[in-house]
């Protein structure tokens, strides 16, 4: 009875670990916001495009999803960021949706 109840664990734990280790990885970005501008496919979200140098990307903010730090959401061009996106699904075009992020305040 043990080894069965063992065995049907470790079953468990096999099919349900990639859907576990695909929900907690992120990939970190930062850089200064170049635009913020409305989503047209979702009305709680925001395009904001930042950039790091030469490296241009286009992340999401979702309000109610995306973690904002200490000086709130993205709002204005000329702020920094940095954080970490999950893939995006197919709700606005850009290359993730922020999880958590930290921004300068929105004057500087």
């Amino acid at each position: 009875m043990f080894y069965k109840l063992l065995v049907a664990l470790f079953i468990g734990f096999l099919l349900l670990s990639p859907v576990v280790s695909h929900a907690v990885s992120f990939t970190p970005f930062g850089g200064k916001i170049l635009l913020v501008a409305p989503c047209p496919l979702n009305p709680s979200a925001s395009l904001v495009t930042i950039s790091l140098g030469p490296v241009k990307q286009i992340v999401v903010y979702q309000t109610g999803v995306s973690k904002s730090y200490r000086e709130g959401p993205p709002i204005k061009s000329g702020q920094w960021l940095l954080g970490a996106r999950v893939p995006l699904g197919i709700t606005c075009p850009g290359t993730g949706l922020i999880q958590f992020h930290g921004s300068s305040k929105p004057g500087l």
